[in-house]
């Protein structure tokens, strides 16, 4: 059995986000991994700012991908080149801004690579699973309402609100890894 945890100044809820994710949406994809394919793993946490793809390009690399409001969340390398999620940011979490904070979207799953592309390649479409088209599941496993689920909360974004309620703006720097956080890595129980 798990140990209860404690929510303190450290430790906080995210909420789900369960708007519209539309194409052309920026998000923020964090994880503790790999920087580049070469990059040794760091204990920080760095997160990229990703363009959600229309269907017809994400179809490129999904043939069954028809929006990013289904199960999967699709953004595409040439949207963003140099900004991606890499090797060991799988299950890692990607943000929505929104009132000036921050909601779950989804989870890092896979990301899929042209033949001689890497981690913040063009040619590479990454797929998230989306958070809020599995509420029901959620829901039914954890006995949690939904709407305590999606509640808003007052966690500050790592890039600043824009004026799209739940996008991020671009940094002046790009590059994976624009963003860091001196955050452990966290504890398998």
């Amino acid at each position: 059995m798990l140990p209860e945890l404690e929510f303190n100044d450290n430790t906080k809820s995210i909420p789900i986000y369960s708007g519209p994710i539309d194409a052309g949406q920026n998000l923020l994809a964090m994880g503790w991994g790999l920087s580049d394919a070469n990059a040794t793993m760091l204990n920080l946490l760095r997160g990229a700012v990703v363009t959600t793809g229309d269907v017809a390009g994400c179809q490129q690399y999904n043939s069954e991908f028809d929006s990013s409001n289904g199960p999967q969340i699709c953004t595409l390398g040439n949207l963003t080149p140099g900004d991606s999620t890499c090797s060991g940011d799988s299950g890692s979490s990607v943000v929505a801004s929104r009132d000036g904070g921050v909601m779950l979207a989804g989870f890092d799953s896979i990301g899929i690579f042209a033949q001689g592309s890497g981690c913040g390649d063009p040619n590479t479409a990454h797929f998230y699973i989306h958070a809020a088209y599995f509420l029901d599941f959620i829901t039914s496993i954890t006995g949690i309402s939904s709407d305590t689920l999606t509640q808003s909360a007052t966690i500050e974004p790592s890039a600043g609100p824009t004026s799209s309620p739940a996008s991020f703006e671009r940094p002046p720097i790009r590059g994976i890894g624009t963003i860091g956080l001196p955050v452990e890595r966290p504890r398998i129980f």
